[in-house]
């Protein structure tokens, strides 16, 4: 921090009114100690702890790029579309409808997550801040933080992607860090209370069931089934009102045997939908493979399709629950 030099007869003043602020400060920070992901903001900077890691944002960034779709309408439906230099496109299957005009309009880093693009291509777009999911920030991807903080650009990691049992919270929590580095809490607020508001609508009309639906999820199948454990679809679903049954698996994501699905038999299964794979052939995988024909799921054909960019961690999480919610319950609706 820059010190000016101050006439002699100001220097009483000046200390009585920093250990004012000192006294504040320490009552913030007492605060603040319980929250594991923190924000303090000071005259010279706005100080973040994400990933495992603490940097400071001197000035606003005025060059952001988004290296994933959930991340990008985040940052769209907080109105920084003016901010945004580009974009990586993502493998989900749609875009929200309420950001989708302005999302056209970003430039195009990539056309996949899958691949994502070589440091020196973010480059070019002279960024001064990123916002992505994790697999984007390894060596084998973008780079990590730290490399591209050497090159002056800062780095907020998606925290539901790398938190193991990511809840709601977490999603707000990356929503108050964007509003707080871009000065606009205001709005970050009222997007979260929005959100709020619909889960909570819905879980009204579930409340009252006496027991959760045992769920599974399919997101791939073949030999084995690729599955959500302890990811936050998983507590999507609880906040729609199931149970995943491989919420034990101390992983985000996890292969199982087709014979532990049978085993933990589901009453229904939802199936994740984007365009790699069309949901008509998992449907068709269940329904066929004699082996599965026991469970409660595919007996009664009770499948719940789930398009995959609700969810990733972003403003559709709320449109998945309901959409869960529906198909769990639809006789509430």
């Amino acid at each position: 921090m820059n010190r000016r030099n101050v006439l002699f007869m100001a220097v009483s003043t000046a200390l009585l009114l920093g250990a004012c602020g000192q006294g504040e400060k320490v009552e913030q920070k007492e605060e603040m100690e319980s929250v594991e992901s923190t924000v303090t903001e000071e005259k010279e900077g706005v100080t973040i702890t994400n990933y495992n890691r603490e940097f400071v944002v001197e000035e606003t960034p005025s060059k952001i790029i988004s290296t994933n779709d959930h991340t990008t309408e985040i940052l769209l439906a907080l109105g920084l579309e003016d901010k945004i230099v580009a974009k990586v496109v993502g493998h989900e299957s749609e875009v929200s409808a309420e950001v989708k005009e302005a999302y056209e309009q970003i430039p195009t880093i990539s056309q996949s997550d899958h691949n994502y693009p070589a440091l020196e291509a973010i480059l070019e777009y002279e960024p001064d801040f990123l916002f992505g999911r994790e697999s984007a920030f390894t060596d084998t991807a973008i780079g990590t933080p730290d490399a591209l903080e050497e090159y002056g650009v800062d780095v907020l990691v998606s925290k539901g992607t790398y938190t193991p049992g990511a809840t709601m919270e977490d999603v707000y929590e990356d929503i108050r860090q964007i509003g707080l580095i871009f000065g606009i809490e205001e709005r970050a607020e009222e997007l979260i209370a929005e959100m709020n508001e619909n889960i909570s609508s819905v879980q009204e009309k579930v409340k009252d069931q006496q027991e959760p639906l045992k769920v599974a999820v399919m997101d791939m199948g073949g030999e084995a089934l690729f599955t959500s454990a302890q990811s936050l679809e998983t507590h999507l679903i609880e906040l729609a009102g199931g149970k995943n049954v491989f919420d034990d698996i101390e992983k985000t994501w996890a292969e199982v045997s087709w014979e532990e699905l049978v085993e933990r038999n589901p009453e229904v299964i939802v199936i994740n939908e984007y365009s790699e794979v069309p949901t008509e052939d998992k449907i068709e995988e269940l329904l066929t493979n004699p082996a599965l024909q026991g469970i409660e799921a595919v007996k009664n054909e009770r499948f719940v399709i789930l398009p995959l960019s609700t969810v990733f961690e972003g403003i559709q999480n709320d449109d998945a629950v309901e959409l869960l919610a529906k198909g769990f319950y639809p006789e509430n609706f």
